[in-house]
């Protein structure tokens, strides 16, 4: 299975009479897609708005986000289940409008205020510390300003977001059809010599199994109850992994992290020359006993040495619960004989001086850490505030009764976790650490 990925590079956007790409600007008719996804009475408002690096400026209430992109031949339609029918994706051309992203800002009435599945949402920055640590503050953003009447079911709720964000994505990406890509990346696991090392990828991630949306899906339907599930690494790049749309922080992966995998990315960039990429494992974490945890880590472990891994790259995504399970993987793989490298946030503490993770097993002797997820972070004061209004009033500690802050005001954080993209969750990052 052959994927071509035509890189279409937006270095400019603005609002026209029409919608179209021309050599790396953006006209959008802004009517067009109101009128094309947004004409529904389930929302009570429903606006777009501009937003570039640099400004001073601040996304609130920020969910999911998304690159847009568009399947340009070979089977199904990006983000299949959700736009499309469930059909195989992975082959075939796929266009993308790289520099540029679609982000929800999205205000819920009326679902789970309390608890664990409670609506909670993020920040984005597009100037200062917060831009600096996050890949959307780098990004031109059309953000998609929401507010849902109340009365929805979650699930209505996120359905009817996610098929208007994805769909001015991919009609976004359809601008650049039959035009010629500035670049072009070709994907394949073929082509490898046998005598290199065998490397797969096992993607650990994390479920709300009592949420109606689990906050991860695969072809549109949410993840729950699942043994290891290989996947070809090219159906990451069409959006066959899809996030929840009604919510966002700093260690959830958002749509776009999955479309953009920094992992898979790196792998296929070394498939070849240093080794055979033999493709993904999904790996679904947080379960509630040992023994349960026991066979997770047997399992997806099993999945690697099936596929003929001699090595295997394993992350994850957020909770301690989860920790656990992942770790237990690395330790199952290296008894395997399958030499496993752990990438992952650390913890440590505001100074860097507490312990780093919440669980450790002695195989676990290559761990590579894409930086802290507990540090302090001051964000300044900002002229411009993009979102349903200007309070903020969801992150992650606010409760229901909880008045909120002005959005523009300067702020501290207690950590990353509350701007998207904040918490480098696949080392897409470029953090370094010297010893002195």
């Amino acid at each position: 299975m052959q994927l071509t990925l035509c890189e279409f590079p937006v270095k400019e956007v603005f609002w026209g009479k029409q919608t179209r790409y021309l050599g790396g600007v953006l006209e959008v008719n802004k009517e067009e897609l109101i009128s094309s996804f947004l004409d529904d009475h389930r929302f009570t408002r429903a606006e777009l708005e501009i937003i570039k690096p640099g400004e001073s400026a601040r996304i609130i209430n920020c969910c999911d986000v998304v690159e847009p992109r568009v399947k340009a031949s070979g089977s199904g339609r990006v983000f299949p289940g959700v736009l499309g029918p469930i059909e195989r994706v992975g082959e075939g051309r796929t266009h993308r409008l790289s520099g540029f992203a679609v982000v929800g800002s999205v205000e819920c009435r009326g679902l789970t205020k309390k608890g664990r599945t409670a609506h909670r949402s993020g920040l984005i920055e597009m100037s200062g510390p917060g831009a600096k640590i996050s890949p959307f503050g780098r990004t031109i953003n059309l953000v998609l300003v929401l507010t849902l009447k109340e009365g929805l079911t979650e699930l209505e709720a996120n359905t009817l977001v996610q098929k208007a964000q994805f769909g001015i994505a991919e009609r976004l990406a359809q601008t650049t059809l039959g035009q010629e890509a500035v670049c072009e990346e070709r994907l394949s696991l073929n082509g490898a010599e046998s005598a290199l090392p065998k490397v797969a990828l096992i993607q650990g991630y994390t479920i709300q199994e009592s949420a109606p949306h689990t906050g991860l899906a695969i072809y549109g339907c949410p993840i729950r109850e699942t043994l290891a599930t290989p996947i070809h690494p090219n159906e990451f790049f069409d959006g066959a992994l899809t996030a929840m749309a009604l919510e966002g922080m700093g260690r959830h992966a958002t749509t776009w992290l999955w479309q953009n995998h920094p992992l898979v990315r790196e792998i296929y960039r070394r498939h070849g020359s240093e080794l055979n990429f033999v493709g993904c494992i999904l790996q679904r974490l947080t379960h509630g006993t040992h023994q349960e945890k026991e066979l997770n880590a047997v399992n997806a472990s099993g999945a690697a040495k099936l596929l003929g891994a001699d090595a295997a790259v394993l992350t994850w995504g957020v909770s301690g619960n989860s920790f656990m399970d992942i770790m237990m993987t690395v330790g199952e793989c290296e008894k395997r004989g399958i030499r496993s490298v752990f990438v992952s946030y650390e913890h440590g503490g505001k100074d860097g001086t507490e312990l780093p993770f919440l669980y450790f097993v002695p195989e676990a002797d290559a761990v590579v850490s894409v930086g802290s997820a507990e540090r302090w972070i001051e964000l300044p004061s900002v002229a411009r505030v993009v979102g349903p209004s200007q309070t903020i009033r969801t992150l992650t500690f606010m409760g229901p009764t909880h008045p909120g802050w002005p959005a523009a005001d300067r702020l501290q954080l207690d950590g990353p976790d509350y701007i998207i993209g904040g918490v480098d969750l696949f080392g897409g990052g470029h953090l370094t650490c010297r010893s002195y």
